[in-house]
């Protein structure tokens, strides 16, 4: 059930919630809910998906949801008022699939308060003053999708994900600070990566001579970065990646298709050129 824009406050919300025979999901975009609305949605005990954006909620409410109802989704974007007192009440108990920190106050200190998550197999930490600090503290060998966009993270921290490398991961850099020798570090922890966008970051073409190897993405997202049309050129070469999205500045749609056409054995199937 979703409800977006300041019209909707606590009492129309429940007034809504309650004529409905069950709510499983519910989205909450801007509105003037507040901490006890979650607090009275979490007596039902039968949340499993909440997606929230706003400036009035806070940690309390949303660890009251997590406390009281089985959810598996929890997506915060663009939630200031969450920190890191709601990592502090993580518990193995939980069942969270997918955690969106996105927009929050979390910080490296508490992130590895995830790692209390058995269940978990996405996490973003977008638009957070997450570092690479905090992600050597997550040692989770269950996620599968990692989004830290414009994160002031260069890839170090990856180091320590050893134990996700025979895992395909969905990889979600864009706008951070990833840089070359980071993302080199990325790839030898992270041996199959699936997805993949690294664009607005500071990789060049040394850095994407990182993907060489077994496994390589299907998908990769490359425009606004520090490559020339030489690395792009040895990604579709090398990679066998089947979906391309890269910058217009460095190879046109119709240059693609000459190499296509030229070696059959290219596995692209998808090509956007973005301005």
């Amino acid at each position: 059930m979703e409800f977006s824009g300041k019209r909707w406050d606590d009492d129309r919300i429940l007034n809504r919630i309650n004529s409905s025979k069950r709510v499983n999901s519910l989205e909450l975009f801007d509105t003037y809910a507040t901490d006890a609305l979650l607090r009275e949605v979490g007596r039902f005990g039968v949340l499993k998906s909440i997606h929230l954006t706003s400036d009035i909620i806070t940690s309390k409410g949303v660890s009251e949801l997590l406390e009281n109802c089985p959810l598996r989704s929890c997506l915060l974007e663009g939630v200031p008022l969450v920190d890191d007192t709601l990592l502090d009440n993580f518990h193995s108990n939980l069942e969270l699939r997918e955690l969106y920190l996105n927009g929050t106050m979390v910080s490296d200190k508490a992130i590895s308060k995830v790692n209390e998550l058995s269940n978990l197999i996405s996490l973003d930490i977008s638009n957070t003053g997450i570092s690479d600090v905090g992600i050597r503290t997550i040692s989770s060998d269950t996620i599968t999708t990692i989004s830290f966009e414009n994160c002031n993270i260069y890839g170090h921290g990856f180091e320590s994900w050893t134990r996700n490398k025979d895992k395909k991961i969905s990889f979600y850099a864009t706008g951070s600070m990833l840089s070359d020798d980071g993302f080199k570090i990325c790839c030898s922890s992270l041996k199959k990566m699936w997805n993949l966008n690294i664009d607005k970051c500071q990789l060049s073409d040394d850095g994407v001579l990182a993907l060489k190897g077994e496994d390589y993405p299907t998908s990769i997202r490359v425009n606004g970065n520090y490559l020339t049309r030489d690395g792009v050129v040895w990604l579709i070469k090398n990679t066998g990646v089947q979906s391309l999205r890269i910058d217009s500045g460095l190879l046109t749609e119709r240059e693609i298709k000459q190499f296509m056409k030229k070696d059959p054995d290219l596995d692209i199937k998808e090509v956007m050129v973005l301005d």
